[in-house]
């Protein structure tokens, strides 16, 4: 009887000892669970500033990317006009030389239209 006495308090100790590992096992979860839900709330924060963030640069890579294509068409548009008023430069210039010639053409040779070769009638 008296073995069974002390066994019955060896195991009583067990289970307190046992007890207590467990309720200090089980607050060191607690703490764990409480740290990392503080860390999921921090990181919920700056996964939620990060999209904004992300939205905010798509959104200005549009606009510059319009603005681009804007600026594009619009230089396209100048080098066209640019290319025309060069090619009617051009033209008037060829008319002006020919125009030219013909007025060196005609003092070399006396003009039609009212020149010094024509001598007054007289009385």
């Amino acid at each position: 009887y008296i073995q069974s006495q002390k066994e019955l308090q060896d195991v009583k100790k067990d289970l307190t000892s046992t007890k207590m590992e467990i309720t200090m096992f089980q607050t060191q979860q607690k703490n764990k669970i409480s740290e990392l839900q503080q860390h999921k709330k921090i990181l919920k924060k700056e996964v939620i500033e990060l999209r904004t963030k992300l939205e905010n640069a798509n959104s200005e890579l549009g606009a510059i990317k319009h603005k681009h294509e804007q600026t594009y068409l619009q230089t396209a548009q100048e080098r066209q006009k640019s290319a025309l008023l060069e090619r009617y430069v051009e033209k008037i210039e060829s008319q002006v030389k020919v125009q030219q010639n013909m007025m060196e053409m005609m003092s070399a040779s006396g003009s039609v239209y009212g020149g010094a070769s024509v001598a007054p009638m007289g009385d």
